[in-house]
C-alpha cells in the first residue's frame, strides 16, 4: 500500500458516530479525488467547486465554497502559467 492510499485509509470517517463531521468528510473525498485526477486546463479551486457539484449536488452553495476553499492547494488563484 502507497503513502497516499495508507493517508486514505487513516482519515475515513464513521457516518454513524454521534460526532461523525459530514462537511469534513465530503471535503476529504473531495482533495482524494483531484489528487489522483487533477487536469491542469483549469483551477484547483474550479475542479474541486465541479467535482462538490457532481458528486454531493444536496450541498449548500456556501458548504461548497467552504469545502473548496479549505481544499485548494493553489492559495494564490488564477491558473498556473502553462509549462
Amino acid at each position: 500500500m502507497g503513502q497516499l492510499e495508507e493517508q486514505a485509509a487513516a482519515w475515513q470517517f464513521d457516518e454513524a458516530a454521534e460526532n461523525y463531521p459530514s462537511e469534513l468528510d465530503v471535503a476529504m473525498q473531495a482533495w482524494w479525488a483531484l489528487t489522483k485526477q487533477r487536469d491542469s486546463s483549469s483551477t484547483v479551486k474550479q475542479q474541486l467547486t465541479a467535482w462538490l457539484g457532481k458528486n454531493y449536488p444536496k450541498l449548500s452553495d456556501e458548504a461548497r465554497e467552504r469545502i473548496a476553499t479549505i481544499c485548494n492547494w493553489e492559495k494564490r488563484g488564477g491558473r498556473r502559467p502553462q509549462e
